[in-house]
C-alpha cells in the first residue's frame, strides 16, 4: 500500500472514518480485526493512478493487502 502524500493524522482519520462505516473486517477475507491491525487498502492502487479519496480505501488485514501488492480489485 502507498500512502504518498498522506500525513499520519490524515491515515488514522481515514481508518477511523472506514471503520465506522464498515466494521472491523477486512475487505478480503471477511475476518475481524482491531483497528490496529487493518491497513488502509486501495481499491485502485495509487501506482495505478488510485487516489486516497474514502471511495478508493478500504480496511485491509496486512496479510491480504501485502499480498495483493498493486493488482486491481
Amino acid at each position: 500500500m502507498s500512502n504518498h502524500n498522506m500525513s499520519s493524522s490524515d491515515r488514522n482519520r481515514r481508518k477511523r472514518s472506514l471503520f465506522t462505516r464498515y466494521g472491523c473486517h477486512c475487505y478480503h477475507c471477511d475476518n475481524c480485526f482491531p483497528i490496529q491491525q487493518l491497513t488502509l487498502d486501495h481499491l485502485t492502487p495509487r501506482s495505478r493512478g488510485g487516489s486516497n479519496a474514502l471511495s478508493n480505501l478500504r480496511l485491509a488485514c496486512s496479510s491480504y493487502n501485502n499480498r495483493r501488492g498493486a493488482a486491481l480489485i
